[in-house]
């Protein structure tokens, strides 16, 4: 089958590798659409320096095989799998937050063949166990994003506790701040969305934001507090993260309400710690805490899909062939013309 094989920083080709061999309790699927995650970028970079590597987590496909052991799996079926490979016997993957699984790899995340490869490919195999049934309404083009919405699903509603008619900020207007602003209004809350890169808001005010600033042109804090008549945001979502965080986590804790929470999305690369007013937090019992992948919850999401209350086909910029990949990841990695999602299609 062919293949985008990662063989160093910023050289990744296609090629023919060998079929998958899938396991009993495995099935192979046929990848019909993989979009670029953020962290595929990590890797082409040489930030996550493991070589040779077949990239690609957030997959849409059929399946076209299935190990003995796999009960109630039918070849055809639409299907969109975890990114998570989890022990399921730890007490984290025993109470429900597998995500936290003291075991946990995932697709794509290791030395290619030494165990699960990515999506970046005609076919990749998972386990059984992994599996969300697409909705048959919903594109492949736009089931693949269920995964970013996932990560940002368990953010708002798992670890924000997101309910109707709450104010909710969300810092960053990138995949997962939009898919952030996307879960928030799905139930029913009123999302103030920020950014720099106007295309970007663009594509927020096209997602139903209720409000969107521009934070290099704008007063965040004055903002706020004039739609919230001095009392500030019931929920913020730091969705950036990196360096940004030496700005955004202070704008966080200024715009958070008393008794507020702030969730923290963006991955962290530097201790930020001097940027969090610990004073505010502990006179207002502001709650900061933190969220990390999707802990299963794309299922929740490709629902929400299926069910019209999600529309994910703004964040997608651009479709291209496997054939493009190259293209396609720089696109990402430079911010280049106008780019929100990427999609390829082996």
């Amino acid at each position: 089958m062919k293949a985008a094989v990662l063989r160093k920083p910023f050289d990744i080709v296609v090629q023919d590798v060998p079929m998958p061999q899938i396991g009993r309790d495995e099935v192979l699927i046929k990848v019909v659409a993989c979009s670029i995650c953020g962290s595929d970028l990590h890797c082409y970079d040489g930030l996550k320096p493991i070589y040779p590597k077949l990239l690609g987590h957030e997959i849409a496909g059929v399946v076209a095989r299935v190990g003995e052991d796999v009960k109630g799996v039918r070849i055809g079926e639409r299907v969109s799998p975890d990114e998570d490979i989890r022990c399921g016997a730890c007490r984290w993957c025993l109470s429900g937050r597998s995500n936290l699984c003291v075991k946990i790899t995932g697709l794509g995340r290791a030395v290619m063949d030494s165990a699960y490869n990515g999506g970046y490919a005609e076919y990749v195999r998972v386990p059984a166990v992994n599996l969300h049934r697409i909705p048959d309404k919903i594109p492949f083009e736009q089931a693949c994003v269920a995964q970013t919405l996932g990560v940002s699903y368990h953010a708002v509603v798992d670890r924000g506790n997101i309910q109707p008619g709450e104010f909710a900020v969300v810092l960053g207007a990138g995949p997962i701040g939009l898919s952030a602003l996307a879960a928030a209004k799905a139930f029913d809350a009123k999302v103030l969305i920020t950014d720099v890169v106007p295309h970007r808001l663009e594509v927020a005010k096209r997602m139903k934001a209720d409000f969107v600033v521009d934070t290099s042109k704008e007063d965040l804090v004055k903002r706020v507090m004039d739609l919230t008549a001095g009392v500030g945001a019931d929920k913020v979502f730091e969705c950036v993260g990196g360096h940004a965080h030496d700005v955004t986590l202070k704008q966080a804790m200024e715009v958070a309400r008393t008794a507020g929470r702030i969730v923290v999305v963006g991955m962290v690369s530097t201790p930020p710690y001097k940027q969090i007013d610990l004073g505010k937090m502990y006179r207002w019992e502001v709650e900061l805490v933190a969220s990390r992948g999707s802990n299963t919850r794309i299922g929740a999401t490709l629902k929400l899909m299926g069910e019209g209350k999600i529309d994910v086909s703004p964040m997608i910029t651009h479709i291209m062939p496997l054939e493009e990949v190259r293209r396609g990841l720089d696109l990402m990695y430079k911010k280049a013309e106008n780019v929100v999602k990427v999609v390829l299609k082996p």
